[in-house]
């Protein structure tokens, strides 16, 4: 049995006008072997602006690491940050 991990990712968009749906798009098309994508939802920062949740089970085979470097790299997106990790 392969070893899992769930993964909660906190990407922030460049500013408020940042369509967060098509960000939630573009991640979701991030296919790999062993991941699979959850649950996203957008929740209020400050001053008009939101952030993206969402969250994936990977096989300990995925890299975190490139997943974080895919996401940032996608229009739209400032930061991504690991908002959990967990064993699973």
């Amino acid at each position: 049995m392969k070893e899992k991990s769930a993964i909660v990712f906190d990407v922030r968009p460049e500013d408020e006008s940042s369509d967060l749906k098509l960000v939630e798009q573009n991640i979701r098309k991030i296919t790999k072997p062993g991941l699979c994508w959850g649950e996203a939802k957008c929740e209020s920062l400050a001053y008009n602006l939101k952030h993206l949740m969402i969250s994936c089970v990977v096989e300990d085979s995925v890299s975190v690491d490139d997943l974080q470097s895919q996401i940032t790299n996608f229009p739209n997106v400032q930061t991504v940050e690991i908002e959990s990790f967990s064993k699973i």
